[in-house]
């Protein structure tokens, strides 16, 4: 998606005569003017950018939904019990209609702050435990964790804080550090690996 994004906003810059506020009025900008790609190109154009959200879309809505159903909700269940897919296909039709809600409530100014918000979270609740566990014998399952719990909410937190404009740094920065600091003091605080009983 972001390889197809790239050359769309390049191509917006040079050819779109006055500047955009708002990203998300780009693609129908470049859509609207009808002699820049003619009525047969800008179907293709708008149909190729469709296609590459929906390449995304369907396997990060799957994720979601198996992670919920079977990280969180029944985690204890068979892999052969048939009822697992019922939920999981509920659970798909749950996350892309809190996706939707959350892409239209007035706290999303547009895509690109809801991506940047994104990308802000999964920095701050996975990278710590992602990273630093390969190299940390030392870290348990309670580190990442909380790294992840206290990642979460300095993100939302901050980013709460920058929209309503008490602070300007990037949520992601805060985000990490606090995920950092968290899963690290949790790491070391605790026992070693081999002295947790089995």
């Amino acid at each position: 998606t972001y390889t197809c994004l790239l050359p769309v906003g390049a191509l917006a810059h040079s050819v779109l005569p006055d500047a955009i506020s708002d990203s998300d009025e780009v693609i129908p900008a470049l859509l609207a003017r009808a002699e820049l790609f003619g009525p047969v190109f800008s179907s293709l154009f708008l149909l190729v950018l469709l296609s590459a959200a929906m390449s995304s879309l369907d396997s990060v809505l799957l994720v979601a939904a198996s992670a919920i159903d079977h990280d969180l909700v029944a985690p204890h269940r068979p892999d052969e019990d048939p009822s697992g897919v019922r939920w999981t296909r509920a659970w798909v039709v749950v996350v892309s209609v809190v996706s939707a809600l959350v892409a239209v409530s007035p706290f999303a100014s547009d895509i690109m702050t809801l991506t940047s918000l994104s990308g802000a979270l999964y920095g701050a609740c996975f990278l710590p435990a992602l990273v630093v566990g390969l190299f940390l014998k030392r870290a348990r399952a309670g580190a990442a964790l909380a790294s992840a719990v206290c990642g979460l909410l300095a993100v939302v937190g901050w980013y709460i804080a920058r929209t309503l404009k008490v602070v300007s740094l990037h949520e992601v920065y805060v985000g990490l550090l606090v995920g950092l600091g968290v899963y690290l003091l949790i790491a070391f605080l605790g026992p070693k690996e081999d002295q947790v009983p089995s």
